[in-house]
């Protein structure tokens, strides 16, 4: 029903019609594929049609499940790797004054210096934005990139802060829109598997911090009438002593 008037969708050789409404018969040979779609850019359609979509689900799960930052770094950099055809893939990470710093690249062996532009990933992190050099309304001076590389894809590793960014570098092909979109959603996983790994690990600190607090002030947890016996006692063979 739209507003007064009801559709309904009939075979094309029939014909129906309800006198007691307002209506409009519509035959099928009379709709377009996807006619009554709005046009919305969604670039989860696009990685949903592309397979991507199940590669972030089996991503998202493994940084659940994931405790060593180590693994999902390189669980992250091999995946995008392999489904984006990158020749070279790096991830940055602030290094709490600002400044980002190389952590991890796939393969290992090559040097930050070739991949790691501080001229493109000032950009990405202040807007939270990734940039694509291949994307027709790029405008990043590409003077700036190395001849060797083809195309490049820079976007940001954030959540409720930026930790880094990911860098995606070819040779002698291109990137398309579903690698760029791609990278953006992994980036986006990395930073919340980072984080709660950061969390996880500082509970731990604290929960050593605090047993060891207790142990060296020979503290007892408890007041039961036992727990309160056993203090006593304690406490009358310290003073004897």
């Amino acid at each position: 029903t739209i507003g007064g008037t009801d559709m309904q969708l009939v075979e094309a050789e029939m014909e129906s019609h309800d006198d007691s409404m307002h209506t409009m018969a519509i035959s099928r040979d009379e709709l377009e594929p996807g006619s009554w779609q709005l046009e919305i850019n969604d670039p989860m359609n696009g990685l949903a049609q592309s397979g991507h979509l199940l590669d972030l689900y089996q991503l998202s799960l493994q940084l659940l499940m994931g405790h060593n930052c180590d693994d999902i770094l390189d669980t992250t950099l091999q995946l995008l790797k392999d489904r984006t055809g990158a020749d070279l893939v790096g991830v940055s990470i602030d290094s709490g004054d600002g400044k980002q710093k190389p952590l991890r690249s796939i393969p290992d062996e090559v040097g930050s210096a070739e991949w790691l532009l501080l001229s493109l990933v000032r950009p990405v992190v202040r807007d939270d934005a990734g940039i694509w050099l291949g994307s027709s309304d790029c405008e990043f001076d590409q003077s700036k990139i190395d001849k060797q590389w083809s195309d490049v894809i820079c976007v940001p590793v954030q959540a409720d802060e930026s930790l880094g960014a990911l860098f995606l570098y070819r040779k002698g092909s291109q990137f398309d829109q579903d690698d760029f979109d791609f990278a953006s959603a992994a980036g986006r996983l990395l930073a919340v598997g980072m984080s709660r790994i950061a969390e996880h690990d500082q509970l731990k600190a604290e929960n050593r911090r605090i047993a060891d607090r207790n142990a060296d002030a020979n503290e007892f947890i408890g007041s039961s009438p036992v727990m309160e016996k056993l203090k006593s006692r304690i406490q009358r063979v310290a003073k004897a002593n």
